[in-house]
């Protein structure tokens, strides 16, 4: 079974609900579905972050209402993905796309 999350969809849920603690939260929640669904492979699927999408090609407005993410969620992106990391769970982020287009 492969476990695919879009990682970057969860951390930005988290960090609006607990703020400076997202990274952690994200990184039990990962652990415990491992744990859970014994997957054969688990992929971590990130935005890329800083660079505008295929999507932002497609529709020129695309988020155009958001702000940009905050520093302490950026922080908690790259703590995050290193904590997956030493926990043997492998991280995807591609220029040009979103987590969820990865999956």
């Amino acid at each position: 079974m492969l476990l695919a999350i879009d990682c970057h969809n969860w951390i930005h849920g988290d960090w609006h609900a607990v703020g400076e603690k997202a990274g952690e939260q994200l990184v039990f929640r990962v652990l415990r579905y491992i744990d859970q669904f014994t997957p054969d492979h688990v992929a971590c699927c990130w935005d890329f972050v800083g660079k505008p999408t295929f999507r932002h090609d497609l529709h020129c407005d695309y988020k155009s209402n958001r702000k940009p993410a905050e520093p302490g969620m950026l922080r908690c992106i790259r703590e995050a993905w290193a904590s997956l990391t030493g926990h043997g769970v492998r991280s995807w982020a591609v220029e040009g796309f979103e987590g969820d287009d990865l999956i």
